[in-house]
């Protein structure tokens, strides 16, 4: 049964051989790569350093079997004070961390997960630098813990900033 309309085929206009849209070209997808790779260490860098510092606090007052209102306090200060001085105090050098990574990585297939240490290692010791101050000595515990949360949070942005590199590392060689 026709209702009298011809339906007619969409003609294929693509290059012969073309599966999809045409890659943009190299140096474009780098740049953007390495923008991305600056943008996600600053932000997200500051807020994993923030709860590392802040866990040893989160897990005395969860544990310590406080009221309801003493923990939502916390969280309250933990919220309005522990974030915006993890973004003050991280903001920068994250972001100068990233900038390191975006460097290494514009170029080359990925970078090594050992140098996401040693460079956390380095920015654990020199974020004071940005804002006129010495190294750190590590001589409290909160420059031991600022340290420790760097190394991590470091090691943490460079997995997820070269996860879709090394996931087609691992395509590519199989």
């Amino acid at each position: 049964m026709s209702d009298g309309t011809a339906t007619t085929p969409i003609p294929d206009v693509r290059a012969p051989g073309a599966d999809g849209p045409a890659p943009a070209p190299r140096g474009t997808t780098a740049a953007a790569r390495a923008l991305g790779t600056v943008f996600f260490f600053a932000v997200v860098g500051p807020l994993i350093g923030g709860l590392i510092v802040g866990f040893r606090d989160m897990a005395y007052v969860a544990g310590d079997g406080r009221d309801l209102g003493t923990v939502l306090y916390f969280l309250f200060a933990l919220l309005s004070v522990g974030v915006p001085a993890a973004y003050a105090m991280g903001l920068l050098p994250a972001a100068i961390v990233g900038l390191f990574f975006a460097a290494v990585d514009y170029g080359r297939v990925r970078s090594d997960p050992w140098l996401a240490i040693v460079i956390g290692a380095l920015g654990g010791m020199l974020w004071p630098v940005p804002w006129g101050s010495g190294p750190s000595t590590l001589s409290s515990p909160l420059e031991v813990q600022l340290f420790i949360a760097s190394i991590v949070s470091t090691l943490v942005c460079w997995f997820v900033s070269t996860w879709g590199m090394r996931r087609r590392d691992r395509m590519a060689a199989s």
